[in-house]
Order: structure tokens, then C-alpha cells, then sequence
């Protein structure tokens, strides 16, 4: 995925982007919403968890003004996730 408007990129996932990974998977402030304050990440935890052969996950930076700000990532839900999350009446969306 490729996203581009003014300030915001979002771009896909590269190798050199594990350091920011780490990095910002151990701010208190992401911490908080991601994991857990208490669960910081390894650069080993960073490798198994986002740089795996997870065929239809798709993993992307967020840039604003050029500087790596977050991360994202999407992947399509399976039938018992999307009952979980009531998205039980899709087709008359499609």
C-alpha cells in the first residue's frame, strides 16, 4: 500500500525501518495502547512479529513531514472475528 496527501505518507514496511519499530514499541505512550506498558518489545520480538511470512497481513510506516510516525497494518478478517465484531451483513455493502 501506498498513500500519499500533503503531510501524510503511509508506505510499506522495509528492513531498515526495525530500529524505529523497536524504538517506538518501547515509548511508554504506545506502550500504554499497544501492549501493555509493562511488555516492552526485543529487537528479536520486533523481528518475529513484523517481519514474518504472514502472507496477507499487510504491514506500512506512517510518515508526516517525512519523519516515521507510527505503524499500521490490515489483513482480512476471518468469518469468526467478524462475527466477534458484528460485521455479520457485509454483502449489502458490496
Amino acid at each position: 500500500m501506498r498513500y500519499e496527501k500533503g503531510d501524510i505518507k503511509v508506505r510499506p514496511l522495509k528492513e531498515e525501518d526495525a530500529e524505529f519499530l523497536y524504538n517506538w514499541l518501547n515509548d511508554p505512550r504506545i506502550l500504554e495502547y499497544y501492549e501493555g506498558r509493562d511488555k516492552p518489545f526485543t529487537h528479536e520480538m520486533v523481528k518475529e512479529a513484523f517481519y514474518n511470512d504472514d502472507k496477507e497481513k499487510v504491514a506500512c510506516i506512517v510518515q508526516y513531514k517525512g519523519e516515521k510516525v507510527g505503524y499500521l497494518q490490515y489483513y482480512p478478517l476471518d468469518d469468526e472475528t467478524k462475527q466477534r465484531y458484528g460485521y455479520t451483513n457485509l454483502d449489502e455493502f458490496i
